[in-house]
């Protein structure tokens, strides 16, 4: 890969700085209370600098959401990379869905409200790139519960009904593991986890 020059290395670093004021305050104020404004005043940059970069509030939303969604993505992967077990995947995504939104705890709650979103068009749902990056999620997701049924591990439901009831137990623990004073190890909560899904998914 090519090196940066010195004013792209520049030109990156000052439009992290602005998503990183973004987050911060979409995550405190929401989408519709938080103006263009308010995210230069906070990354220290004039409102037209902003305008350089982004072409609308709605812009910079749909670009942390990408940026985090993609993130989040490739982290599964790899962790998923070298593993056959359904039951060891599931585990490995439990962990890392738990790990992920502990470092990016801003994001959480935005991804919470995107996901929840509003009428079709709405600014602050998911755009289509966060779409099918959380589609591809979800497909993954559909694809390990798949295979464990195919082997006889797993009872036999659908399994993008499996899929669906996984993300949704998991965001809420996450959610609730969250909203604690965020002090000590998630591991009681993972292991809680892990108990329900298993107790309805593994074949008896």
């Amino acid at each position: 890969m090519a090196q940066l020059s010195r004013k792209e290395r520049e030109k990156r670093r000052r439009r992290n700085e602005v998503l990183d004021a973004a987050e911060e305050l979409f995550s405190l104020r929401g989408f519709y209370e938080t103006t263009v404004q308010d995210i230069a005043e906070r990354a220290e940059f004039a409102v037209g600098t902003i305008y350089n970069m982004f072409e609308n509030k709605d812009a910079i939303y749909h670009e942390i959401v990408r940026i985090r969604v993609r993130e989040h993505m490739d982290l599964v992967k790899e962790e998923l990379r070298t593993m056959s077990d359904p039951q060891q995947m599931l585990r490995t995504l439990i962990r890392a869905k738990f790990d992920f939104f502990d470092k990016h705890r801003q994001f959480f709650s935005i991804f919470t409200r995107v996901l929840h979103g509003g009428p079709t068009g709405c600014s602050h749902n998911l755009s289509d790139d966060g779409r099918r990056l959380y589609n591809e999620y979800m497909e993954l997701l559909t694809d390990i519960f798949r295979a464990g049924i195919s082997s006889g591990r797993f009872a036999d439901h659908d399994p993008a009904l499996f899929a669906l009831s996984f993300e949704g137990i998991t965001r809420m623990v996450v959610s609730n593991h969250l909203l604690k004073s965020g002090a000590g190890s998630p591991e009681t909560d993972i292991e809680g986890v892990e108990r329900i899904i298993f107790r309805g998914v593994l074949k008896s």
